[in-house]
């Protein structure tokens, strides 16, 4: 599942770098994807996990126990349950780069 998430990011950066921007909160997202840095965190590192709170990094968390997958509020962080298909992923990821689009776009940069 973990080289599946993989290409669920390259496939959400390739989409939101590549597709016509419809409005600024998509393009400050394609304009940020090419710049972060991918985390994943698994196994027994999930139970210490911190977000480390660089907002160049994206931290994926590969869930060992039952749970739903989330982006956090700041879009910094993804929890990915072990259930997760390509799709929810590639969602997931997506949510993760508008939403820290939408927190930078509010500070007035971008």
């Amino acid at each position: 599942m973990k080289l599946g998430f993989g290409v669920a990011l390259a496939s959400a950066i390739a989409l939101a770098g590549n597709v016509a921007m419809a409005d600024d909160v998509d393009a400050c997202a394609a304009k940020m994807a090419p710049g972060t840095k991918l985390i994943a965190v698994g196994g027994d590192a999930v139970a210490t996990f911190a977000p480390d709170n660089d907002p160049n990094s994206l931290e994926v968390v590969f869930m060992t126990a039952p749970g739903e997958s989330r982006v956090t509020d700041d879009g910094q962080v993804i929890y990915v349950s072990s259930s997760a298909t390509s799709d929810e992923q590639q969602a997931l990821s997506l949510k993760a780069l508008q939403t820290r689009a939408r927190i930078k776009l509010q500070s007035g940069s971008c």
